[in-house]
């Protein structure tokens, strides 16, 4: 410590200056013996506001006591204190220090309640996480869990911490009002996006509550077998179906059922509401590409055929012939008529246009363009674009309808593909763009139109006036993740290179010196770049870029563009926080900080972020790799190999399967004879004459008294061949569902399970044992069902309906289903085929 008026240093506890006299009371050195001896008292957690508070009054305290020193140092200065007077320059430059060492310390102090608070901060984010992580419900007692391999799988334990829901899973719900558990485990298909999601619900007690569950997916509701019936239930596992059917499908592209009852067929929508009644009729959803709303059908049934939406409303009752395509906006329909010919109608069923089979289109917004001048008409048949004018022949037409600009036309013209120009019209006249520009973009979500013409691009609202225009080669529309809208930002060309400029207001924010932009498909404000063999990636949100080191020089995949400029789909090829290298045509794995993780010696690479591997391939093997680079499953030609959260399926070429673990290690050897059911969660083995089903839920194997078990399940439904070499089903708790009695069977499929009697003919029957088809046929395909069945006599192939009655006669090599129920028939001479409805009317012939 030292005196502030002469500047000597004192000792510990004394009350004067040794060298000047002054007191020593109430000078900065006790409070700053003070303040540190604060600093060493022990900080509780959450009290850094109060902390704070304490660091500022000793700082105020100081600032007093300075300006106090100040003021009496000026009024001795103003008296007769020589030795004050004398030591006044030494003593401020002392007081000077002193204020520094204060001010450093109140520094120090303040840095270091930061990063308390930081600490602070991170300790809550983790606790948090800890808290979601062993989440407990107050009503069941229940908690969650994590484990499995990667230590993110989730389950259940009750109160007295013993498992009631094993940590396999990827998602288990909370309990709902009902006690049920909801719980989902992914089952990757390697490059595929149509991943199986096995689904269960289970009670509190971690009790299965149905034999089988259907994948939700994008949907609220989803189908359920209990024994041999079917019903719909809710996200929560409520049954919200008043009736059980004999099958249900799927949810189709709307989330509603198809539902059988017996050979009739019915419809049922995502809320449990019966639309249509189990009957005799054919009903398929309209696809999106034929129809401007969703939720809409055609039923078939007796020659004739109607349109229903998923809310029952009946726009077109029925009319003979096949429906096709609706525009129910604009009130019109396709339907083909068993002459040869094919018309289009308004609802009330006066015809508009009429042409042989084939030879029109209804587009969902209404228009329609004949195969014979290719024009474009209007709704009323009043050409609009006509097949050829000053500007050249007309060659592409998309046809649109959103809420927000009407129906309208975007068309492409000219001479040929590569000197072709666009336009685009709405059918009520407001936007009229003429066929100049070599692009335009309508992008509904923001309710503008994107265009590049004479190495310009731009914008315009939808009354056509133009927000920014900015010199640039083409634009490019990148689809939100969602698929549904577009991101911000769009994607510009300026000679070779690309920047990224705001859509709205043509704000520049990245300028064009990039060779390659790509959205970012981990991280919403981030974007992927490439300029001067450099990769990087660049933030929207606070426009930084963070270079990716590249030592090899090799090439790192962003996205696919297409030609033409359309819109950009890049989230297919996302590998999580990895990147794809390429050197030539062989590829491999680094991490977004560009560490090599896999070697660049693959043809194709997949990745699954919820187990964590790599699915790696050459032009003839595949192999395994964990998320360090480790391999677990050594290259080789495998016929199947598949995966789930507890285990490996891996069946060589020629070989046997074997089952196992993520470290590598064989789980069940290849004389076991292992097969894999990961949608129900289970395993079978033969082994030493003996079957056994395995259930990963439970660990334990479970001897079954059958000779054989099927490679393959529906439902639920495993087909199986007892020891008198007979055929018959079971589910997976090994529980006999169509008892042993037939010579040969097929897996159950579409509801149907094909069987053979002893005369070696087919039949099928549905789960109840009802014998729908009669064992009468050399073979059976149920791969149309429920509203069609291929079936196969003197070597020739038919159509029946599910109840048996005759659709197509036996006269044909083959069949193959069409789009919106028609079936085309190639005949037994060359060069001929037929198309028929699904109610057997001859549409029309083709020879080809």
């Amino acid at each position: 410590m030292y005196c502030k008026y002469c500047g000597k240093k004192l000792e510990d506890g004394v009350s004067f200056c040794t060298g000047c006299g002054k007191p020593v009371q109430g000078q900065p050195g006790n409070k700053k013996q003070e303040q540190s001896e604060k600093k060493h008292y022990p900080k509780k957690k959450k009290t850094t506001k109060k902390a704070a508070g304490v660091l500022v009054t000793a700082a105020v305290v100081l600032a007093v006591v300075g300006a106090g020193g100040v003021y009496k140092i000026y009024t001795e200065k103003s008296g007769t204190d020589r030795l004050g007077d004398s030591m006044s320059a030494e003593a401020k430059r002392t007081e000077a220090l002193a204020d520094a060492e204060a001010r450093a310390k109140d520094e120090w102090a303040a840095k270091v309640m930061a990063e308390e608070e930081a600490k602070e901060k991170e300790e809550s984010k983790e606790n948090t996480a800890a808290e979601e992580d062993t989440w407990t419900d107050p009503e069941t007692g229940l908690t969650i869990i994590k484990g499995g391999h990667t230590g993110k799988k989730v389950g259940y334990v009750n109160e007295n911490g013993e498992e009631v829901i094993p940590p396999i899973y990827d998602m288990v719900s909370e309990p709902g009002e009902n006690g049920l558990i909801r719980a989902e485990q992914l089952v990757p298909t390697a490059f595929s996006e149509n991943n199986i999601i096995p689904t269960f619900f289970y009670n509190e007690k971690g009790e299965k509550v149905y034999d089988y569950v259907r994948r939700f997916g994008e949907h609220q509701s989803t189908a359920v077998r209990e024994g041999t019936e079917y019903f719909i239930v809710d996200s929560q596992g409520n049954r919200i179906s008043e009736n059980s059917y004999t099958y249900i499908g799927d949810a189709d592209i709307y989330g509603n059922f198809i539902v059988t009852q017996g050979g009739d067929l019915g419809l049922v929508n995502e809320e449990g509401k019966e639309i249509i009644e189990p009957q005799d009729v054919r009903i398929i959803p309209i696809d999106r590409l034929y129809t401007d709303k969703d939720g809409v059908y055609l039923v078939m049934g007796d020659g004739s055929s109607l349109i229903i939406t998923e809310q029952g409303e009946i726009p077109v009752s029925w009319q003979k012939g096949q429906i096709e395509n609706v525009s129910i906006g604009q009130q019109r329909y396709k339907i083909n008529l068993e002459n040869g010919m094919t018309e289009i109608r308004d609802f009330s069923g006066n015809v508009i246009v009429s042409q042989e089979y084939g030879s029109v289109i209804l587009y969902p917004n209404g228009c329609m363009q004949k195969s014979d001048s290719s024009a474009v008409y209007d709704p009323n048949g009043q050409e609009i674009l006509p097949r050829e004018n000053e500007k050249g022949y007309l060659q592409t037409v998309n046809c649109f309808s959103s809420d927000g600009i009407g129906a309208g036309i975007v068309y492409t013209r000219g001479a040929d593909e590569y000197r072709s120009k666009q336009g685009m019209i709405t059918l009520d006249g407001k936007i009229e763009l003429p066929c100049v520009y070599d692009q335009i973009f309508y992008v509904p979500d923001k309710q503008i139109i994107v265009y590049s013409k004479e190495k310009m691009v731009g914008a315009m609202n939808l009354e056509c006036e133009i927000l920014w225009e900015q010199a640039y080669d083409y634009a490019y529309v990148f689809n939100a993740k969602d698929k549904k809208n577009t991101e911000d930002l769009l994607l510009v060309k300026r000679g070779e290179n690309y920047g990224l400029v705001d859509m709205i207001t043509g704000k520049v924010m990245l300028e064009c010196q990039y060779s390659m932009i790509s959205k970012d498909s981990q991280i919403q404000e981030s974007w992927f770049c490439s300029r001067d063999g450099k990769y990087g990636f660049w933030n929207q949100k606070d426009g930084k870029y963070t270079e990716i080191p590249n030592n090899d020089n090799y090439t790192i995949d962003g996205f696919h563009m297409g030609s033409g400029g359309e819109a950009i789909d890049v989230y297919g090829y996302e590998l999580g926080d990895f990147l794809r290298v390429r050197d030539g045509m062989t590829t491999g794995i680094i991490d977004r900080q560009g560490n090599r993780i896999i070697d660049l010696i693959y043809t194709e690479i997949y990745y699954d972020e919820y187990e964590e591997i790599f699915l790696v391939r050459t032009e003839n093997e595949s192999g395994i790799y964990d998320k360090s680079g480790e391999i677990i499953v050594p290259l080789d030609v495998y016929e199947d190999l598949e995966w789930c959260s507890e285990a490996i399926f891996a069946r060589p070429e020629g070989e046997n399967a074997r089952i196992l673990d993520y470290e590598g290690n064989t789980v069940i050897s290849q004389e076991a004879c292992p097969e894999n059911f990961w949608e129900l969660g289970y395993i079978t083995t033969y082994e030493d004459g003996e079957c056994r089903l395995y259930t990963m839920a439970d660990g334990e194997f479970q001897k079954l008294d059958y000779a054989w078990i099927a490679p393959d399940e529906r439902d639920g439904i495993i087909c199986v061949q007892n020891e008198d070499a007979e055929y018959g089903y079971i589910n997976a708790d090994g529980e006999e569902i169509i008892p042993c009695s037939f010579t040969s069977a097929y897996c159950f499929w579409n509801g149907l399970a094909v069987v053979m009697d002893e005369e070696g003919e087919w039949g099928a029957m549905n789960l109840q044992g009802d014998m729908l088809i009669d064992c009468d046929y050399e073979n059976i395909d149920s791969s149309y069902a429920p509203n069609v069945l291929k079936v196969e006599e003197d070597g020739y192939w038919g159509v029946l309906d599910l109840g048996g009655e005759r659709i197509i006669d036996s006269d044909y090599e083959d069949i193959s289903m069409g789009s919106m129920g028609t079936m085309t028939a190639i005949g037994s001479y060359e060069g001929e085929r037929d198309i028929y409805d699904y109610s057997g009317n001859l549409l029309g012939t083709y020879s080809y």
